[in-house]
C-alpha cells in the first residue's frame, strides 16, 4: 500500500514540479527585469554624468576599466558555475548533505584563489606602464590611470571572494532573492557616484564609489544565505574533502574554458577599439554597446533561471518539460529582440547625442552591426542555458573557445576594413556560426536522444 501511494505521488509530482519550476522561472525573471530596469536606468543616467564630468578620454578609460571588472567570472576557474549545477542537481535529488559539503568546499577554494590572485595582481601592477596600455595622452588621465587600475584590482578581488551567493540562490532557483539585494546595492552605488561627482572626485574615487559599493549586495546576500534562509549550508572545516575539491576543479575547468570564450566574445571589444582607434572612439562605441546591451540583459533576466531549472528537471528525468521550455524560449527571445532592436536603431543617434554629445553620434554602420549582434545574442543565450543545464559544457567549451579566438582576430581584421562597426559585426557573425548553428544542433540532438530513452 505504501509503495502504491509513493508511485501515485510520483506520477503526479512530475507535472506539479514542472509547474512550480516554471513559476520560479517567471518570478525570477520578473524580479530580475525590475532590478535590471532600475539598475540600467541608473546606468543610463550615470553615462551623461560621468561623460561630461570626466571628458572624452577619461570617460573612455572609465568604460575600459569597468569592462575589465566583468572578467572576475574567469578568475574562479569555473567553481561558481559548477556549484550551480551541483546544487540544482542535489535539489532535484533532495540531497541536503551533499549540497552542504560541496558548498563548503567551493567557499574554501574561492577564498584561497582570491588571496592568490590579489597578491599576483598587486605585484604586477607596479611593473606596468598603464598609460601606454590604455593609450591615454592627457596629463590628467596619465596621472590617474595607475591609481584607477589599483582600485579596480581591489574591487576585482572583493567581487571574486563574493561570487558564490548569486550562484547558490541560482542553484535553488531563487534568483529573485539575490536580485533584491542587488537592487539595494545598485541604488546605493548610483547615489555614491552622484555624491562623488558633486565633490569633484578623481577617477579612482568614482570607480570605488560606483563599483565598490555595488558589491555590497553580494555581501548581504551571503549573510542571507548562511545566517538566514540556508543556515544548513554554512561552511564547516569538517566538510573539507579532497574528493569534492577534485570534482569542483574537474567540472569547473570546462566552465572556465567557456567563460574565457565569453570574455573573448563580449568583453574584448572595447579593448580592441581602444588599441585600433584610441580612447576617444571608445566613448562612442561604449555608449552604443551599453544601449543595445539592454536587449540581451532583459532577455537573460528570463533565460538565466532556465539553467538550474534544466539541471533539476534532468535530475528528475523530466525531458518533456525541457523540450517544451527550450522551444518557447527561442520563440519569445526572437519576438523580443527583433522589434526592440529595430526601435533602438532608429532612436540611437538621438539618444547618444543627448547623452554624450554630437561628437559621439555613431555611424549607421555601427548601429546596424549592433542591431545584428543584439538580435542573435538572446538566441545564443537560449542555447547556452540548455548546454549548461544538461551538463554538456565540455562539448560546447571547445567550440566556444574556437569562437572566441576567431572573434578576436576577425574583429581586428574587420576593424581595419570597416572601422569600429567591423568589431561589432565580427561578434554577430561568430555568435551565429558557432553558438547558434553549430552548438545548437549538437545540444538539440542530445535532448532528442534523452527523450527517446
Amino acid at each position: 500500500m505504501k509503495i502504491n501511494e509513493r508511485l501515485f505521488r510520483g506520477s503526479t509530482s512530475t507535472e506539479d514540479t514542472g509547474k512550480k519550476r516554471t513559476q520560479r522561472i517567471k518570478l525570477s525573471g520578473i524580479t530580475t527585469v525590475f532590478s535590471r530596469f532600475v539598475t540600467m536606468g541608473a546606468g543610463l543616467i550615470s553615462i551623461p554624468l560621468t561623460a561630461h564630468y570626466l571628458g572624452t578620454e577619461r570617460f573612455g578609460l572609465w568604460l575600459a576599466l569597468s569592462t575589465l571588472l566583468t572578467w572576475v567570472g574567469i578568475a574562479d576557474l569555473g567553481l561558481a558555475n559548477s556549484l550551480t549545477n551541483a546544487l540544482s542537481t542535489a535539489d532535484g535529488k533532495e540531497d541536503r548533505e551533499g549540497a552542504r559539503r560541496i558548498t563548503a568546499n567551493a567557499v574554501f577554494l574561492v577564498l584561497s584563489l582570491t588571496a592568490i590572485i590579489a597578491i599576483l595582481l598587486l605585484v604586477i601592477h607596479s611593473r606596468i606602464s598603464w598609460d601606454k596600455v590604455f593609450n591615454v595622452y592627457s596629463p590628467q588621465a596619465i596621472a590617474e590611470v595607475d591609481s584607477a587600475v589599483l582600485v579596480c584590482i581591489l574591487i576585482f578581488s572583493m567581487r571574486l571572494s563574493l561570487s558564490l551567493p548569486k550562484r547558490i540562490f541560482s542553484g535553488y532557483q531563487e534568483t529573485y532573492l539575490y536580485e533584491g539585494w542587488s537592487l539595494v546595492s545598485n541604488i546605493l552605488a548610483f547615489s555614491t557616484l552622484v555624491i562623488a561627482i558633486n565633490l569633484r572626485s578623481s577617477l579612482p574615487v568614482l570607480l570605488a564609489a560606483f563599483f565598490g559599493v555595488a558589491s555590497i549586495g553580494d555581501l548581504l546576500a551571503g549573510f542571507h544565505i548562511f545566517f538566514g534562509r540556508y543556515k544548513w549550508l554554512r561552511p564547516n572545516l569538517n566538510d573539507f574533502s579532497w574528493q569534492d575539491v577534485k570534482w569542483l576543479f574537474s567540472a569547473g575547468s570546462w566552465f572556465w574554458i567557456a567563460q574565457i570564450s565569453t570574455i573573448a566574445m563580449f568583453q574584448t571589444d572595447l579593448i580592441i577599439v581602444t588599441q585600433l582607434f584610441g580612447a576617444e572612439e571608445v566613448a562612442t562605441y561604449g555608449v552604443v554597446l551599453k544601449l543595445f546591451n539592454f536587449i540581451g540583459t532583459i532577455a537573460l533576466s528570463f533565460l538565466g533561471p532556465l539553467w538550474p531549472a534544466y539541471s533539476e528537471a534532468l535530475a528528475r528525468n523530466d525531458i518533456a518539460w525541457i523540450i517544451k521550455t527550450f522551444k518557447r524560449s527561442i520563440l519569445v527571445s526572437c519576438l523580443w529582440s527583433l522589434p526592440t532592436g529595430a526601435l533602438l536603431s532608429i532612436i540611437c543617434p538621438w539618444i547618444v547625442g543627448s547623452w554624450v554629445g554630437e561628437d559621439a553620434i555613431p555611424s549607421y554602420g555601427l548601429i546596424l552591426a549592433m542591431f545584428l549582434t543584439s538580435s542573435i545574442i538572446p538566441v545564443a543565450h537560449c542555447v547556452g542555458m540548455l548546454v549548461n543545464g544538461l551538463l554538456e559544457v565540455k562539448m560546447a567549451a571547445v567550440v566556444w573557445i574556437v569562437q572566441g579566438v576567431v572573434n578576436i582576430f576577425l574583429s581586428i581584421f574587420l576593424g581595419y576594413q570597416l572601422g569600429s562597426s567591423g568589431v561589432a559585426l565580427s561578434t554577430a557573425l561568430c555568435l551565429l556560426m558557432f553558438s547558434v548553428i553549430f552548438t545548437g544542433k549538437k545540444v538539440v540532438r542530445k535532448v532528442k536522444i534523452l527523450h527517446k530513452i
